[in-house]
């Protein structure tokens, strides 16, 4: 079994691919939706950041309200989507 760097590397490298793919699925997506004549709005960097904090708070409102176990498994339930 692989331990330390090396492994670490490894990691890096297979989550690198596994978004690379998503990334590549998500691309042909939108070319079949524009393909179909639909409008893509695709948000910039700055955008994507601003919802992503606007995220965090509701996140941290709903880890005060319900506890950090269910949102986190809230969150592994969204990241498999």
């Amino acid at each position: 079994m692989r331990s330390g760097p090396s492994r670490q590397v490894l990691s890096q490298e297979l989550d690198a691919a596994r978004e690379a793919g998503a990334l590549a699925r998500e691309d042909a997506a939108f070319g079949e939706l524009v393909k179909q004549g639909v409008d893509v709005v695709r948000p910039t960097p700055a955008q994507r950041a601003a919802l992503r904090a606007a995220v965090d708070r509701v996140w941290a409102n709903w880890t005060a309200s319900i506890g950090a176990e269910l949102v986190a498994a809230a969150q592994a339930a969204v990241q498999k989507t």
